[in-house]
């Protein structure tokens, strides 16, 4: 393993990290001005819609 890199995790820890790397990246596009995201699947669509609802909505 590089230097720097953490150890090996369990399943349930790697899929939370996926699921909070998804919401960060849905959050970084629409900030980025991305007006419309596509997202399938249920724990990967519930944790861009929780980041969704923490955001401004549009006037």
């Amino acid at each position: 393993m590089p230097p720097g890199c953490p150890g090996p995790v369990g399943v349930d820890e790697a899929a939370a990290q996926v699921e909070e790397m998804l919401g960060v990246l849905a959050l970084r596009l629409v900030g980025g001005g991305v007006r419309r995201l596509i997202v399938a699947g249920g724990e990967t669509s519930g944790a861009v819609t929780t980041v969704a609802a923490a955001l401004p909505r549009p006037r």
